[in-house]
């Protein structure tokens, strides 16, 4: 398990509040894991959480739900060719961003080639996360390395196309 892979709800097994979650994780080490819930869209009105000058750089026009911690911080996952203030790389296709900076880049027209803001994040206890995932029952699917095209493709079509992508490439190893 490392940083740019993808947890996905198990099909049969995943718990209610997480049926058809794919979270990226961001941060991986012994302790904690965290990521980004990528498929969660927030149902308010965008003009309730963006300044009106930003509205027109929202590609999707949604804000998602990162998860349950922190939920008043705001994350940019972007594109890794894009930088601001505050940039952690998570892998050589991915970085989150979380500065003010972002948004004034964002309102001057310099974004990133890809980009998604969520609000929170996902935290989970590593060795729970280890434990679930060599269970026979687990929640989680663990999708690694995972194509641009699953973090890119449309939260509603998310969580079926990286169930298939993780079929397709465990199905693989077999032929």
């Amino acid at each position: 398990m490392q940083q740019g892979d993808l947890l996905v709800a198990h099909p049969i097994y995943a718990h209610p509040l997480e049926e058809e979650a794919v979270i990226l994780l961001t941060e991986v080490n012994p302790k904690t894991i965290t990521g980004l819930r990528l498929n969660l869209v927030d149902e308010r009105p965008i003009e309730e959480m963006v300044m009106p000058q930003f509205i027109d750089f929202f590609p999707s026009k949604h804000v998602f739900l990162g998860g349950p911690h922190n939920p008043g911080a705001l994350t940019m996952l972007h594109s890794g060719t894009w930088y601001s203030q505050n940039t952690m790389v998570i892998d050589n296709n991915w970085s989150i961003s979380s500065d003010e900076l972002m948004l004034e880049k964002l309102g001057m027209g310099n974004t990133a080639e890809y980009f998604k803001l969520c609000l929170g994040w996902s935290t989970f206890s590593t060795r729970a996360i280890s434990n679930q995932l060599l269970s026979k029952e687990s929640q989680w699917l663990l999708h690694q390395a995972p194509s641009y095209q699953i973090i890119t493709s449309h939260y509603e079509a998310m969580w079926s196309s990286a169930i298939t992508e993780l079929s397709r490439k465990t199905v693989s190893h077999f032929f």
